[in-house]
This record gives structure tokens, C-alpha cells and sequence, in this order.
């Protein structure tokens, strides 16, 4: 009798459990990683900023962005990786949409939550939410709770939008915006479902 060797026994065991088992394995889709350019945005007025980058979920990235005091020197930078979001007064506040284009949507039913994950916040933190629209221009944010030691990452179940008419088969449109409750530098990473 021949002795299989224990690693191709135990390859062969994983094989069949992921077979039988397709979504044993943790799924996630990037819907956009801040590495597509670098942007700054310092000024109010830059306000409804459109940014058409490639790489990203439906491939637009719009940034709202809006200070409590203009002359602060409160700013957004997106890129190398990160967003961050120094605040400069309580209040400021910032959006990130990623969408597709009239007509285009995305299939997102196969996964169960979105996520942004959080790098740094400062003590007392702020209220970060998570919101996704649909082809039917249904659109609802939930709020997505930080994490307590200021890293980790912020996340809201699919099942938050239950029974809110939100179709995960045909999503257009997936954001999420930070409300800065106190003066600090907050950096975030991938938002992802």
C-alpha cells in the first residue's frame, strides 16, 4: 500500500471543502483604494468637485467637501493609498461618491456589508456614514459606528437598508462622508464591500 503524502491530503481536502463550499472564502470587492492620482482640496468653493478616475467603482469619484470657516486650514487629500481629513474646527465635514455613469450599475448582492477602513482618528472622533443608491434612484447612508481605538474599520451590514426598497443588484452609486466632531488628523483606507 502506497502512504499519500500528508500535504497532498490535506490539499486534497481543502479542494473539496471549497467546491462543496464556494463562500467559505472572505469575499470582498474594492470599490476604491485612493491610489488613482493625488487631489487636494483646501478651498469651499471647490465644493462638488467631479474627479473621473480610472481604477475605481463605476469609474467617477465625486468629492464634496465643506468647512465651517473658510480662512481654517482645514483639508482633504486623496492619494498614495489614503484619504486624509485634517480638521481644523469641529463641524468640517467631507463626501466621497463613487458611481457609474447614467445608465450603468453593479451587481452587489453577492457580498453583505460595506466597509471603510480607519488608520488614525484623533480622541473623540466623529460620525462617519455609509450610504448606496440604486438604478431607481433609491438612496439611504446608515451610520457606520468607529472603531474605539481610532483603527480597524468602520462597517454596516446590507441588512441595515432591509425592507428600504435599496436594490443591492443594480447599484449606481456607493458613498461614504465624515463629520469631523473635534479638530484632529483622521486617516482612512479602503472603502470595500
Amino acid at each position: 500500500m502506497k502512504l499519500i503524502p500528508r500535504f497532498v491530503r490535506l490539499t486534497s481536502c481543502i479542494t473539496l471543502v471549497l467546491a462543496v463550499h464556494p463562500r467559505l472564502l472572505a469575499q470582498a470587492l474594492m470599490l476604491d483604494n485612493y491610489n488613482s492620482g493625488n487631489i487636494v482640496v483646501s478651498s469651499t468653493p471647490a465644493y462638488g468637485i467631479d474627479q473621473y478616475v480610472s481604477g475605481v467603482f463605476g469609474g467617477i469619484r465625486v468629492i464634496d467637501f465643506y468647512k465651517q470657516n473658510e480662512s481654517s486650514a482645514t483639508s482633504l487629500t486623496i492619494g498614495s493609498g489614503v484619504v486624509t481629513f485634517n480638521a481644523t474646527t469641529s463641524g468640517d465635514w467631507f463626501e466621497l461618491f463613487d458611481e457609474h455613469s447614467y445608465g450603468q450599475a453593479s451587481d452587489l448582492s453577492p457580498y453583505n456589508a460595506l466597509q471603510v477602513t480607519v488608520l488614525s482618528t484623533p480622541a473623540g472622533s466623529g460620525y462617519l456614514t455609509v450610504g448606496a443608491g440604486d438604478s431607481s434612484l433609491t438612496a439611504l447612508g446608515a451610520p457606520a459606528p468607529l472603531p474605539a481605538s481610532g483603527t480597524g474599520a468602520a462597517s454596516v451590514p446590507f441588512s441595515w437598508w432591509g425592507g428600504s426598497g435599496v436594490d443591492f443588484h443594480n447599484i449606481t452609486t456607493v458613498e461614504w462622508d465624515f463629520y469631523a466632531e473635534v479638530p484632529g488628523t483622521y486617516v482612512f483606507d479602503n472603502f470595500q464591500t
